[in-house]
């Protein structure tokens, strides 16, 4: 005689005991707290990467602006309140790049009621909307109004800057803007989400800040 349907399906439930299940869902809870952090630090990495590859990008248009004008885009000695003020110089009115990158690692901060995310709003206070595309800190060295010491803060060869990009990194802690003391380099080797700022320079990606 043929078994039905629900005959069978009850014989196949039968056949697990309820540690059996327990076992089964501990496995899988075990896999997922496994693969969770591991996915984790993969998007910070990639992020991380992007990073780099959006500041190695504008750095041929702040050359080419530059070659122009005779003068780096304007930073915050020039009267320019934002960050975002600086930067949008390479779009309008000529396009030296189409389209500026968003800082991925500054959007938490932006979006916070901190006084850090002041930078990031319209009129240069917190209350102010958040200006989009959230870009890097930038900062130009001007004879006329810094000093060589101001940037060897966070440059090794301070003295031959001509500009730098900042990005919070992936953990936003004690971050400082260009040119403010205790300024730190982001290091994965000291954890994928550990405290320092992503730096570029004119002189490339690879100049530290002095200790």
């Amino acid at each position: 005689m043929k078994k039905g349907r629900q005959q069978i399906f009850s014989e196949a439930l039968s056949g697990f005991t309820l540690i059996e299940l327990l076992i089964v869902v501990a496995i899988i809870a075990i896999l997922a707290a496994i693969a969770t952090p591991n996915f984790l630090e993969a998007q910070v990495r990639s992020k991380v990467s992007r990073t780099r590859s959006d500041m190695r990008a504008i750095a041929l248009p702040l050359e080419a602006y530059h070659v122009d004008t005779n003068h780096y885009p304007p930073d915050v000695t020039d009267g320019i309140n934002t960050f975002m003020g600086r930067l949008k110089h390479l779009t309008t009115p000529v396009a030296y790049i189409t389209s500026l990158p968003e800082d991925f690692f500054a959007e938490n901060m932006a979006n916070s009621a901190l006084i850090i995310s002041y930078p990031y709003r319209e009129g240069g206070v917190v209350t102010g909307a958040v200006i989009h595309p959230i870009v890097f800190d930038y900062a130009k060295f001007d004879p006329g109004y810094d000093t060589v010491s101001l940037w060897e803060r966070f440059s090794q060869n301070g003295e031959i800057v001509k500009w730098a990009l900042n990005s919070p990194g992936p953990d936003i802690h004690d971050h400082r803007f260009l040119g403010f003391p205790g300024l730190t380099v982001y290091d994965p080797t000291n954890g994928t989400v550990s405290k320092g700022q992503i730096i570029r320079t004119n002189l490339g990606a690879d100049d530290k800040p002095r200790k």
